[in-house]
């Protein structure tokens, strides 16, 4: 029965490759993609459909024979938070936009603070969240270093050594991705342009300090350390990285 799943699964992931591009599909096209026969297609769009994750778009133009019937994401299946951390010269802000699945803005909304806190923090996202009730996920761009939701060095001094993410855990029930700032621009980037296989983006943010994000073999690298891309710590990094050479020498 297992590999029954994994198998319908890896059906589904296949079929959810060409859907989740936001273009019109009819059953003959996935099965010409996917190579999947059209009895698996069938189901697996029914429970699609069931679900309401796409939705029947109108039949297509006959070529003489039986009219197919065509298919595509539904926008509002699912929803994603992004939430973005900024510091200005004499606040913080917070940047909270909802999205659809083509990346459509649902709900915007920016709120500017003296200090921004962690507290103010959860405070803001909880209203966000009560304006959107298909958020499946969040993620959060953050200005610092962070390893497994622990923060360090950020730009937003009330989150330093705190595990943002065990705190958002205990109050949000959704998915939470956190990032750096400039790495999720750089994965972004190596995603518009997969092209580029290796890359570095440089960030001059009008205050504070500049910011990395590096692609290396189509991979987001973050250095042993988690401080990859904080030139402000370059050094820091150097000497962590000799010194993790020479352990592994020794050893």
């Amino acid at each position: 029965m297992s590999k029954v799943n994994d198998l319908k699964q890896e059906n589904e992931i296949k079929i959810r490759e060409y859907l989740y591009d936001g273009q019109i599909w009819t059953k003959n096209d996935l099965a010409y993609k996917t190579s999947l026969s059209l009895a698996t297609i069938t189901n697996i769009l029914q429970e699609m459909l069931k679900s309401r994750e796409i939705e029947y778009v109108s039949d297509s133009k006959s070529t003489g024979g039986r009219k197919s019937k065509e298919y595509q994401l539904y926008k509002d299946y699912k929803h994603l938070l992004k939430i973005v951390l900024k510091k200005n010269k004499k606040s913080y802000e917070f940047i909270f936009e909802i999205i659809d699945l083509y990346d459509q803005i649902v709900y915007q909304k920016n709120y500017s603070s003296l200090k921004g806190t962690v507290e103010e923090f959860l405070k803001m996202l909880k209203e966000v969240l009560k304006k959107g009730q298909e958020i499946a996920v969040i993620c959060l761009s953050l200005p610092g270093v962070c390893d497994q939701g622990m923060i360090d060095l950020c730009d937003f001094e009330d989150f330093q050594n705190k595990n943002i993410l065990e705190i958002l855990k205990k109050e949000i029930k959704q998915k939470i991705i956190i990032e750096n700032d400039v790495n999720c621009a750089s994965i972004g980037f190596y995603h518009q342009y997969s092209h580029y296989q290796n890359s570095a983006l440089i960030y001059q943010p009008a205050v504070d300090y500049v910011g990395c994000g590096m692609i290396i073999q189509g991979k987001l690298y973050n250095g042993f350390s988690h401080f990859a891309g904080e030139l402000r710590c370059l050094l820091v990094e150097v000497i962590f990285m000799v010194k993790r050479k020479q352990q592994l020498i020794r050893g």
